[in-house]
């Protein structure tokens, strides 16, 4: 199988390739790893879906055959057997730059499926530079429903999520500090730009591309990020109304031993009643960290005009994030101009 590949890859040097179900196999996977091929990998899309969903098109694919249901159902398992312990070391192979999509299996999904993959291709379409993966930064006020944008962002193009705080806590612990759950807003740009540029300088971000949750939150940070070569290719600012805010705030409550924030009653008794309001979440508290956010927001996109946007936070989930895809998506003018069929220089 290997040599089969390696020869129409060789065919294809010139035109480039996607590759459909190759590698199966970690053997297999070393051989496209290998530096002797001439290339390196520029995306690998792992496509999941649920097991139910695969057992049933298994089955439809050997109707056909003669096998009896016991046999069937064996070969259905040997193959899942299979698949599940090759892949696992395919992606740890991979880890830099592979991509997992969530996907259904029915033909109803195709369309769905294929603009997702489209997306974590990042193709550029008017623009005849390298393709370089996406950078976004997304900021707003506490409770703006930031990071939930940043998740479903994330999954959208195949990015890594840097999301502050989990990265605030390994870093305190890492240098035997008190470990607290401390709002961005209230450690320095020196301590917090540290923290950021040494994540977004790790293989995952430099290969798959990030999305940066909730940074910069002032103009030193933006002016970090320009001056570390690290500037966004978009910065969404999410905007909400301060009573909202204090609205979504007054029913947040974290989990201590988790540092997870709820906003609504978890199902787990245990959970529930060890949930605390933080001391940040108090409505003062709250109010100067959102003082701190509108003083410093316009700034910042002042740092990056020209890909810099606007989204109301006001909406529902969907809603927002529905804007926030169609602002990504949307070329700038910078990009217009690079179209190789506009017959304008770039």
């Amino acid at each position: 199988m290997i040599d089969v590949v390696q020869s129409e890859l060789k065919k294809a040097r010139h035109t480039g390739w996607v590759l459909n179900g190759f590698p199966r196999t970690r053997v297999q996977a070393q051989t496209l790893a290998n530096k002797e091929m001439g290339f390196c990998l520029d995306k690998i899309l792992l496509l999941n879906t649920g097991e139910k969903a695969i057992r049933e098109q298994y089955a439809k694919k050997m109707q056909t055959t003669s096998l009896g249901s016991s046999e069937k159902e064996e070969m259905i398992n040997t193959r899942l057997q299979q698949y599940q312990r090759h892949v696992i070391s395919i992606v740890e192979l991979f880890k830099n730059v592979v991509r997992q999509i969530e996907v259904g299996a029915g033909d109803d999904d195709q369309g769905f499926t294929y603009n997702i993959i489209k997306n974590n291709l990042h193709v550029r379409p008017y623009s005849n530079a390298p393709h370089r993966p996406s950078r976004i930064c997304i900021v707003g006020p506490c409770a703006s429903g930031r990071s939930t944008q940043c998740k479903l962002v994330a999954k959208q193009y195949g990015l890594v999520h840097v999301d502050l705080a989990p990265l605030i806590r390994a870093h305190q612990k890492a240098n035997s500090l008190t470990i607290e759950d401390v709002p961005p807003e209230f450690l320095s740009d020196e301590e917090l730009c540290g923290v950021v540029g040494r994540r977004l300088n790790q293989t995952d971000c430099l290969r798959k591309g990030w999305v940066l949750d909730g940074f910069p939150k002032t103009p030193a940070q933006a002016e970090f990020l320009r001056q570390s070569h690290l500037w966004p290719t978009r910065l969404v600012q999410l905007r909400i109304d301060e009573e909202e805010v204090l609205n979504r705030i007054s029913s947040r409550r974290i989990d201590p031993l988790t540092c997870m924030a709820y906003y609504r009653a978890p199902n787990s008794v245990a959970v529930r009643q060890r949930l605390v309001q933080a001391d940040f979440d108090e409505p003062e508290k709250v109010k100067e960290r959102i003082k701190l956010h509108f003083d410093n927001v316009d700034r910042v996109a002042q740092t990056f005009p020209m890909v810099s946007s606007v989204v109301s936070g006001n909406q529902e989930i969907t809603e927002i994030s529905k804007n926030i895809f169609g602002r990504l998506d949307q070329p700038l003018p910078t990009e217009l101009a690079q179209d190789p069929e506009s017959g304008e220089a770039p």
